[in-house]
């Protein structure tokens, strides 16, 4: 359980959907983060969550399942040609666990322990392989041009709602999953009976395999996503010398700061655009001009946000006014 930049502001997206909810929204919010701000509290609240809740929660269901197991029964595995029925299926059940089944201590048991044992013995492996990922930094709420993402397997659902209008996030935060799991919980009572062999039963693995090209297209989206520029550094042309030559010390620290920081990705110079991505705010009609009103003012990637400095510039112009001014009269003079 990291606690740098990317968690903080990923978890202060996860409480802003959370507000979201109707009735029990605020409840909730101030449930998890321990109070109206993320603070220590938050911090207490999910090291008890990951070390005490979870780790119950998961062993309470374990328990449930077995319990399950040991009075219904499990499912035979699928073959061809095997017909499951609900009216015959316990005696079916019944019968064969006494022809060849195996009692459920020592036989089931010990296969579950080699199992789970060569589980953990691939995720000590990948640990020592790949090394911890951990926290990159203590987190910085006073730095707001950051762009969070989560891991790998959330970054479907960070896709999908950055590329959704924002009229469509509400419902597909709350209304989706609600659907979602309406419909896994009343998939049993439909659909029990039949074949249960995946040889026989095309449009499941088409379903299967259409969510998991969905899922993995999505998940590629996020890693090079198009409202956030992609801006590696000395990507680009470098500045022309031309532009250079005659310039002041700090003139030439400005035009590093240009070149470092990928500003020639978007930004034209001379009035000259280098690529179609300096040519946003040139085609009204298109959305990348929604996308790049969105980027100055808002910030991301390498570009910090404008929107405070472009307020105050309007009021500084609104309100500069010469105190002793008479007001004009249409038509003539003071």
């Amino acid at each position: 359980m990291r606690f740098d930049q990317d968690a903080y502001w990923g978890l202060g997206i996860g409480a802003s959907i959370s507000s979201r909810i109707p009735v029990v929204g605020p409840w909730i919010v101030n449930l998890l983060l321990g109070g109206p701000i993320i603070a220590g509290a938050t911090l207490s609240r999910f090291f008890a969550l990951h070390v005490f809740v979870i780790p119950g929660s998961l062993i309470a269901f374990v328990a449930l399942h077995l319990l399950l197991v040991l009075k219904l029964g499990i499912n035979d595995w699928p073959m061809p040609g095997r017909i499951v029925r609900r009216a015959t299926y316990l005696q079916e059940y019944h019968e064969l666990t006494r022809k060849d089944g195996i009692p459920f201590v020592p036989g089931a048991v010990t296969k579950d322990l080699f199992f789970s044992g060569f589980i953990l013995l691939c995720i000590a492996a990948c640990a020592l392989y790949f090394g911890p990922f951990g926290p990159s930094g203590q987190p910085d709420p006073t730095i707001i041009q950051t762009a969070p993402r989560p891991d790998l397997f959330f970054l479907w659902l960070y896709a999908l709602l950055s590329l959704l209008p924002p009229s469509m996030e509400t419902p597909a935060l709350l209304i989706g999953p609600v659907i979602a799991l309406v419909v896994l919980l009343a998939l049993p009572f439909f659909s029990g009976e039949g074949e249960k062999s995946w040889k026989r039963r095309p449009i499941a693995v088409l379903t299967i395999l259409l969510v998991a090209v969905t899922l993995g297209t999505f998940t590629h989206l996020a890693g090079n996503a198009p409202w956030s520029p992609v801006m590696d550094a000395w990507s680009g042309e470098p500045i022309p010398a031309q532009y250079l030559q005659g310039r002041t010390a700090l003139e030439r620290q400005g035009a590093l700061v240009f070149q470092a920081k990928q500003c020639h990705n978007c930004h034209a110079l001379g009035g000259r655009a280098e690529s179609a991505d300096q040519s946003w705010i040139e085609s009204p009609s298109s959305s990348r001009r929604i996308n790049f009103i969105r980027q100055v003012i808002q910030g991301g990637g390498n570009m910090p946000g404008l929107r405070k400095k472009l307020e105050s510039g309007r009021n500084d112009c609104t309100r500069r006014v010469p105190r002793n001014a008479a007001p004009t009269r249409a038509g003539g003079g003071s």
